[in-house]
């Protein structure tokens, strides 16, 4: 398991059950893209992507800073 994996099952602790089928159980962490200071995560489709960045981006990048103990930037794409 690589650590957008670890984070995002974090996240499923923090947010209703729903929310995370409905939407974080769909994205997928890029770790080849991702970087020391950027997670990079594909949505599949538009508004999945949009509601991530709007809700979720601020605490996933918080969880990345405890897990990995840096603080980074959250990209969302298709």
């Amino acid at each position: 398991m690589n650590i957008g994996q670890e984070v995002l099952l974090l996240l499923k602790d923090e947010i209703t059950e729903v929310e995370y089928k409905r939407y974080i159980k769909q994205l997928t962490y890029d770790i080849e893209k991702s970087t020391s200071s950027l997670a990079v995560f594909y949505a599949p489709n538009p508004l999945v992507a949009k509601w991530i960045k709007s809700k979720y981006s601020e605490k996933i990048a918080h969880l990345f800073e405890i897990k990995g103990g840096t603080k980074v930037a959250v990209s969302v794409s298709l």
